[in-house]
C-alpha cells in the first residue's frame, strides 16, 4: 500500500506585495596589478594613492640566464636578463610608506 504525503496548500503573494530583497554585500571589483601603476588604497597607511613600480629579480630573470648560458653564449650575456625590466617581477609600493602592496610575477 502506497502512502501519500498531504499537499500543501501554497498560495502566491498578493498583488500589492513584493517578495523581500535581501541587502548582498557589495564587493569591490578586484585591482589587476601588472606592470603599470594602479590606483589603490594602501594596506600600510590607509590612503587612496596611485602605486609606485620598483624592479626585482625574479624566476624569469633566473630562467632565461641558465637557457642563454646552456645555449653556448659566452662573454657574459647570460648576465643580460638581469638588466631588463622586462624579465623583472614588478613590485607595486605606496609613494607615502614605502610599504608594499602587491607583486606581479612575470613567471
Amino acid at each position: 500500500m502506497a502512502t501519500r504525503t498531504p499537499r500543501r496548500n501554497i498560495q502566491p503573494p498578493p498583488e500589492g506585495d513584493q517578495p523581500a530583497i535581501e541587502n548582498q554585500p557589495q564587493t569591490s571589483p578586484q585591482t589587476q596589478f601588472e606592470e603599470v601603476s594602479v590606483p589603490t588604497k594602501c594596506s600600510g597607511c590607509g590612503i587612496d594613492t596611485i602605486t609606485v613600480l620598483e624592479y626585482e629579480i625574479g624566476n624569469l630573470s633566473w630562467t632565461l640566464c641558465f637557457i642563454v648560458a646552456l645555449s653556448g653564449f659566452c662573454l657574459g650575456c647570460c648576465f643580460v636578463p638581469f638588466c631588463l625590466k622586462t624579465t623583472k617581477d614588478v613590485l607595486h609600493k605606496c609613494p607615502d610608506c614605502k610599504y608594499t602592496i602587491a607583486r606581479f610575477n612575470k613567471m
